[in-house]
């Protein structure tokens, strides 16, 4: 594993997962309560968020506790937020993965 061409690929599709859902969502981000990435760097994600404008109220970063949990890091901090009572109902959760063989995905999710 080449770990520098792996955070260069994060740099690069993290933001198109946010962009395209704020697109097709049609949500503003200052809308969206929560961001949950993919936790594999977190001061990584904490600059990366800062870029794009996410606040450090919206980012949820548990990699500083856990580290890198691998498909396990976005279903940990969706339950670390909430345990933190920072997840509410009508909560607007955005979730950016990037896992192995360089896939990725991400949702845009209404809390009930």
């Amino acid at each position: 594993m080449n770990g520098k061409k792996v955070a260069a690929y994060f740099h690069d599709v993290f933001p198109r997962i946010v962009e395209e859902l704020i697109q097709l969502s049609g949500l503003p981000l200052n809308e969206i309560d929560l961001v949950i990435p993919h936790q594999a760097n977190p001061r990584m994600l904490r600059a990366l968020s800062l870029e794009l404008g996410i606040s450090a109220s919206q980012l949820v970063v548990t990699a500083d506790t856990f580290g890198n949990t691998g498909a396990a890091s976005i279903p940990m901090a969706f339950h670390v937020a909430r345990e933190q009572g920072r997840l509410h109902p009508e909560s607007t959760v955005l979730r950016a993965a990037v896992g192995a063989g360089m896939s990725w995905a991400g949702t845009l999710q209404r809390w009930l």
